[in-house]
Order: C-alpha cells, then structure tokens, then sequence
C-alpha cells in the first residue's frame, strides 16, 4: 500500500479543517450572502395607527362605528411595500407577543384583500407582494378612552366587532380580561406590548420588533428594531 506523503496529508488536514470552520460558521451568516437572490427582495415597512374608518361605510356598520368611535378604537397597522427588483409570493406574517417566560404566544394578523396601500378585509393568511406595490397588515388594536392595547380576533370576520369589556378595578380583582370578544376570548394585552412580526417567503425572511404603546396625545407604534 502507498501511503499519501507528507504535504498531500497537510492539504488534506487543512481541508477538512476548513470544512469544520466552515459548517460552524454557516448558520451565522446573513442569508443575503448565503442567498444573493435575497439581495433582490426589500421591503420597507411604515408602522402607523389608523382608525380604518372606510371599513364601516357599508350597510349595517353604523352602529358598530358609533361605538368604536366612543371607545376611541384605532389599530396597529404596517404599511408593507415591497421595493425589491423581485415578486414576493406567498408571503406569511406570524406575530408573536414578547413575554417574560420561554413560550411564545402568537397574536392574530391579517394581511389586506388588495394592494393598495389601504386595508380591506377579506385577505387570506399568505399574500402576493409585488415591486413597489403596498400591502397593509393589522396586527393589534387600541381602546383609546380605556388606554388599552388589545390583540386582534382569530378570525377575520369578527374583527369591527365591537368587545365586551369588564370594569379595570374588577379585572385585577379577580384576575381576569377585561376585554373579551364576542366568541369569548381574552384580549387585552395592557398599557404596553413589544409584538415581533416575521415574515416568510421561499428564500426570503425578515423579523422586526414594534412597541404598541401610549404618549401624551394618546396610543403610538414605535420600531425597535
């Protein structure tokens, strides 16, 4: 048997040690390098608090708007713009709550029917985002005259619903919701929330952080990341 010499075995040593470095480093490194298709899909999100008025001019929404206007009820809205040189398809928002234990918590989000800069129900959990067209997608709601954030409805249908709310004194009494939907579920998240919304698309993915928050002239979206 020949046995390889000397420098053909440091090639082979350095070799392998490379590929070692190379398999640790991997996870590490932004995908747009990993994947230049990425460096071809932007977008530009603008967070905003919107009161989504247009959605109630329709038949049988007046009251509806009469009581969400007393509750000075608006909505945590981003306004997604692809400006990429690529079509994004299919793209999936998940939100999710920070909180102080390990589980995360998702909150319901819903993507605009249309892109067309506005919000119109009807959207469906993935969307088409195409170059320089804008989508809207919800992502919480606030009370105003109660000072409380709130998470979305899971369905769609339910969302210019107006919730049921129990007294502030008499929630933190029993320790209980003070905002419930009217399929029954708890909604309120407080005076505060920091929500992470991720975006996923074949070969694409990005994350940012908001704050939903309140300041003198009443409830605001921040970036945080």
């Amino acid at each position: 048997m020949i046995w390889p010499t000397a420098p053909l075995l440091g090639w082979l040593m350095v070799g392998l040690a490379l590929s070692v470095l190379l398999w640790g480093w991997w996870p590490k490194i932004p995908s747009r390098v990993r994947h230049p298709l990425s460096r071809r899909r932007k977008l530009f999100i603008e967070p905003s608090i919107a009161h989504l008025s247009h959605l109630y001019d329709q038949p049988g929404r007046s009251v509806a708007m009469i009581e969400s206007g007393l509750l000075k009820r608006e909505f945590a809205v981003l306004k997604v713009q692809n400006r990429g040189k690529m079509d994004l398809h299919r793209v999936v928002p998940v939100c999710t709550l920070a909180s102080g234990s390990d589980s995360v918590i998702k909150l319901p989000c819903f993507w605009a029917k249309e892109e067309d800069g506005k919000f119109s129900l009807g959207g469906s959990p993935s969307a088409d985002l195409s170059v320089w067209h804008v989508r809207v997608l919800v992502i919480g709601q606030v009370f105003g005259a109660e000072k409380l954030w709130a998470r979305l409805p899971a369905s769609q249908t339910d969302l210019l619903l107006i919730p049921a709310f129990r007294d502030k004194g008499l929630a933190e009494k029993i320790g209980d919701a003070r905002v419930v939907s009217p399929a029954g579920e708890r909604l309120d998240l407080g005076e505060t929330a920091e929500v992470t919304v991720r975006f996923h698309a074949e070969r694409f993915y990005r994350s940012e952080r908001f704050l939903l928050s309140f300041n003198v002239d009443g409830p605001t979206i921040s970036c945080l990341s």
